[in-house]
C-alpha cells in the first residue's frame, strides 16, 4: 500500500524551519563568544546601596526610644543627665581651683623663705589672692601688726595672749581657705547618694510597666512589650 504524500504546508513549514536553524549557526554573532558585563566602579557604587553607620542608627534608635518612654521614665532621665552634667562641670572647676591653688601656694613659700623680715613677705600677698598659705600668713601678720600697735601705746598694760591671738586669727584664715575651696562640694555628696536610688526607681518603674504591658496583650515578645 503506497502511502499518502506529505501536505505541501508541512514540507514548506520543515523546510524553513532547517533553513533558519542552519543560517543561524553559521552567523558571526551567533559564533561569537558572550563577554559578560563588567560594571564600572561608579555604577557599582550607584547600584549599591551606600552602607548604613552602625553609631548613627543605635543613636537615632535610642532617641526614639527616649522620645517614646513613659514621661516618668524620661523624667528619671532628664534628672540624671543634669546631675551628671552639673557633677562633672563641678569637678573640672574644682580641679582647676586645686591646681591653681596649690601652684600659688608653692610659689608663695619660696618666696617667704627667700625675704629677709615679715613685712617684705606682707608686701608680696597681692600677688597669690588663690593661696590659702599665703591667706592664713597674712591673717595672722595683720593680727600681730594690730596687737603690736595696742601694746605700743602710752598708758597700756600688757595682757599677754598675743600667741593665742595670732593663732586664732591662723585657724579663722585656714577654715574660709577651706570653705572656700570646697564651695559645691556639697552638691556632689548629694549627688552620689541621690542617683542610684533614682536609678532605680527607674529601673522599677520600667518593670512594672512592662508586666503591665505583658498582662494587657498577653505575650511575653520583646516587640511588644517594649
Amino acid at each position: 500500500m503506497v502511502g499518502r504524500p506529505p501536505a505541501a504546508g508541512k514540507v514548506s513549514r520543515s523546510s524553513n524551519l532547517a533553513a533558519s536553524a542552519w543560517a543561524l549557526r553559521l552567523s558571526p554573532e551567533a559564533t561569537a563568544p558572550v563577554c559578560p558585563t563588567v560594571m564600572l566602579p561608579d555604577a557599582m557604587s550607584e547600584s549599591r546601596a551606600a552602607p548604613r553607620r552602625p553609631g548613627c542608627c543605635a543613636i537615632v534608635g535610642l532617641t526614639a526610644k527616649l522620645l517614646e518612654a513613659d514621661p516618668v521614665v524620661q523624667l528619671v532621665i532628664l534628672a540624671l543627665i543634669v546631675m551628671s552634667v552639673i557633677s562633672w562641670a563641678i569637678i573640672v572647676r574644682r580641679f582647676l581651683v586645686l591646681r591653681k591653688a596649690t601652684a600659688q601656694s608653692v610659689t608663695f613659700l619660696d618666696r617667704f623663705w627667700a625675704t629677709s623680715s615679715l613685712e617684705e613677705a606682707s608686701g608680696e600677698l597681692k600677688k597669690y589672692p588663690d593661696s590659702p598659705v599665703a591667706a592664713a600668713f597674712g591673717a595672722g601678720y595683720r593680727e600681730l601688726v594690730r596687737i603690736n600697735e595696742v601694746e605700743a601705746q602710752p598708758g597700756h598694760v600688757p595682757m599677754g595672749g598675743t600667741v593665742d591671738n595670732v593663732g586664732r586669727a591662723l585657724r579663722k584664715a585656714a577654715s574660709e581657705s577651706l570653705t572656700r575651696l570646697e564651695r559645691t562640694i556639697p552638691f556632689l555628696a548629694s549627688c552620689g547618694s541621690a542617683a542610684p536610688f533614682i536609678g532605680l526607681f527607674g529601673t522599677v518603674w520600667g518593670i512594672l510597666r512592662a508586666f503591665q504591658t505583658i498582662g494587657e496583650k498577653g505575650t511575653t515578645s520583646i516587640a511588644d512589650v517594649g
